[in-house]
């Protein structure tokens, strides 16, 4: 047969083999457990029982056949069916497959005992079925088993003695041969019972013990295995530590060195220490460390080697003087420990060379005593509080005027809202959220402090969040600076202010309420006069003195007396005009300007020179005409101002108005000398243009600088 063909009987027999013990074993992996053994015992026998029970199930058939013995031939063929269910069958407990074998197995031994009485294997079966059911299952089935044995036998006695089921084999038998035969077998299968049971006890009992020892082995195993891991590594870090210990010993930067206690000599010195101290490693290694001491060090060295003893702690003994081989004497901070040396107890020392870092120490402990100088003597205040508001620095001047509040002389740890008025507090808590959010910005806020005289300090400070090197807030710092006698003396200047400006407010009232009187009565002396010319003449300044109360009331409503927004002026003194001489003549005013805030001095005059120009021109310019129009404009081209009035009139003789000597132009002629501006009055086509040009400036005057 070819072997490489799957079919083949080695392989046959390899694929049944696994499904028997698949399926008769279950999951049970434990060789220690006697519940595995049980379940390979089962197994096996299942395995070979099916091939080898052809041997007596052919020739058994047979002759249950040749003696028509139906129910023995259906008890064989039950048994095989079982046989096979057991061994192939899926999803089925190894529990219920054993059930399932002694259930089928018993009854093909009942049925032998029956059929072919004690000439059959019949008892044989009984008996070896007691004996497998104690190795499968447990004592309790095997207990079982025998009871059942006495309860067939006693049946089968009573088929005997009465013969009710006519069975031939049984008929042969008399009543006490049966009870003879039957109590030898149930006294095997009793005796089955109970010894293999003890067997299986002495053998589980052997089973835990062994187990016990192989785990005691495996876990000695294991330690010893460990321990000598450890040792080994023990090994390879003495060894690695020697070498370590013998670079970082060299190789090492700071000067280190090794000496014996009792002798003080050195036993062992660096590169660092020959370096650092100018002699050479024989020379060194030739003296004592009390060779290298000044003369003074020597009782205070052997006080710290006495001190420290042999302890194997590490030690900062302090800072002592070494002398160098050109007979310098250097500071060093000494650190020792002890150290096996060649087997012998030693002491490693690390000289620290500090001469340097002392004198830099000296250094900043002078500067710092110069910054606190400095700060000490300032007029300002400085402190500085952590994010809780508690004081971390404070300077003397502080000290000075609010450490009172306190009742300490320390005022490190305690908090800074002691000495603020308690009104001001959510002020403050306000500004150091605002730091918090912003570090590194200034934030400035006036707080009110208790004097020492039961008075209010008005002071004022600038805050700013400092961080620390990873960015984070860490303290506030503030600087302040008392500033209550300049607050007193700002509120007295201010009072003085107001009542200075309600002073000329009312000033500006009463000029503007007698220019009013004025120009009343010369209104009425002008109704009054007969002469033609002399009233033209007193009406012409009743219109400038109507101007001069128009700019003084602008001056009373405005916030200034020295600037005056001449936009604003412009157009009520011409609407005034307007209003007042256009009379039945349809006469149109058109204004365009630009918001100008003017100095008075220069305001007033120019003011004036519109009067005259906007006056004249409703007198004269549209004498024959019903209508007509004025344009008043008001340009800037930086500090350039350029007034013109221009209307569509009937123009003038340039000769005559030159010649004429009038008190109009004689103004205009003046207060453009006043004001340093230039102006232009001509024809223009139609009618005629007034321009003048000046730059803004701050004419000093009587008013000029009175602002609030």
């Amino acid at each position: 047969m070819d072997q490489n063909n799957p079919k083949s009987l080695k392989s046959l027999w390899k694929w049944y083999k696994q499904k028997v013990y698949e399926n008769c074993t279950g999951r049970s992996d434990a060789e220690n457990r006697l519940e595995y053994w049980r379940n390979q015992l089962f197994a096996a026998t299942v395995l070979y029982l099916i091939p080898l029970s052809f041997i007596v199930l052919i020739p058994g058939i047979y002759m249950a056949f040749v003696e028509q013995l139906v129910y023995l031939i259906v008890a064989d063929i039950i048994a095989v069916i079982s046989l096979l269910l057991i061994a192939f069958a899926p999803r089925i407990s190894v529990y219920l497959r054993k059930v399932i074998f002694c259930i089928a197995f018993y009854l093909v031994s009942i049925a032998l005992l029956f059929y072919l009485g004690t000439f059959g294997p019949g008892l044989m079966y009984l008996l070896a079925m007691s004996v497998f059911v104690v190795l499968i299952l447990d004592q309790r089935y095997g207990v079982g088993v025998v009871v059942l044995n006495i309860i067939v036998c006693v049946a089968l006695g009573v088929e005997v003695n009465i013969n009710l089921l006519d069975s031939a084999a049984l008929s042969n038998y008399e009543l006490d041969s049966w009870v003879a035969v039957s109590s030898n077998l149930v006294f095997l299968s009793l005796l089955a019972v109970i010894l293999i049971p003890k067997l299986f006890d002495g053998l589980e009992k052997s089973m835990e013990k062994q187990n016990r020892l192989r785990s005691e082995i495996e876990k000695n195993q294991q330690k010893l295995e460990k321990s000598v891991e450890r040792v080994e590594q023990k090994n390879r870090e003495l060894s690695r530590s020697e070498e370590n210990y013998r670079n970082l010993f060299e190789l090492s930067p700071l000067p280190m060195y090794v000496f014996d206690m009792k002798s003080y000599k050195f036993l062992d010195v660096n590169k660092a220490m020959v370096k650092k101290y100018g002699y050479s490693r024989r020379e060194l290694l030739s003296k004592t460390i009390k060779d290298v001491r000044p003369r003074e060090e020597i009782p205070r060295l052997v006080e710290k080697v006495n001190e420290v003893g042999n302890s194997s702690e590490v030690h900062e003994v302090g800072v002592f003087k070494y002398r160098k081989n050109n007979g310098e004497i250097v500071l060093a901070d000494i650190t020792t420990t002890t150290v096996d040396y060649e087997g012998n107890i030693a002491r490693l020392v690390i000289a620290n060379d500090i001469t340097e870092q002392k004198k830099a120490e000296e250094e900043l402990q002078k500067s710092k005593a110069r910054l606190q100088g400095i700060i000490d003597s300032q007029t300002n205040y400085l402190i500085r509080t952590d994010l809780e508001g508690y004081y971390t620095y404070y300077n003397s001047k502080f000290e000075k005027d609010f450490g009172w509040l306190h009742n300490t002389n320390d005022l490190i740890g305690l908090h800074c809202m002691e000495s603020i008025m308690e009104y001001h507090h959510e002020k403050v808590v306000k500004i150091v959220e605002k730091c918090l959010k912003t570090p590194n910005r200034v934030f400035q806020v006036e707080i009110d402090k208790p004097g020492k005289n039961n008075d209010v300090r008005t002071t004022i400070w600038d805050f700013v969040c400092l961080t620390d090197l990873s960015g984070s807030p860490s303290e506030i710092q503030c600087v302040g600076i008392d500033i209550t006698e300049k607050k007193i003396s700002e509120n007295k200047l201010k009072q003085s202010l107001e009542e200075k400006n309600t002073l000329l407010a009312e000033i500006h009232h009463r000029v503007k309420n007698n220019l009013a009187v004025v120009s009343g009565l010369m209104q009425i002396q002008a109704f009054e006069e007969d002469n033609k010319e002399v009233e033209a003449k007193l009406l012409d300044s009743v219109s400038r003195i109507r101007t001069m109360a128009s700019i003084h009331e602008l001056l009373y409503e405005s916030k200034s007396f020295s600037q005056i927004n001449f936009s604003s002026m412009v157009k009520k003194l011409s609407a005034d005009i307007t209003s007042a001489m256009k009379g039945e003549k349809k006469i149109g005013l058109e204004i365009s300007d630009e918001p100008i805030q003017l100095n008075i001095n220069q305001a007033i005059p120019c003011a004036i020179m519109i009067n005259e120009v906007l006056t004249n021109a409703f007198k004269h310019a549209f004498n024959g005409k019903n209508e007509g129009k004025i344009e008043v404009s008001i340009e800037t081209a930086g500090e350039k101002v350029t007034v013109s009035v221009r209307d569509d009139g009937v123009g003038f003789e340039e000769g005559k108005v030159k010649d004429s000597g009038s008190l109009g132009l004689n103004l205009i002629q003046i207060l453009t000398q006043q004001i340093e501006g230039e102006y232009q009055y001509k024809n223009a086509d139609p009618g005629t243009r007034f321009t003048i040009e000046f730059v803004k400036k701050d004419i000093k005057g009587a008013a000029s600088s009175l602002t609030i």
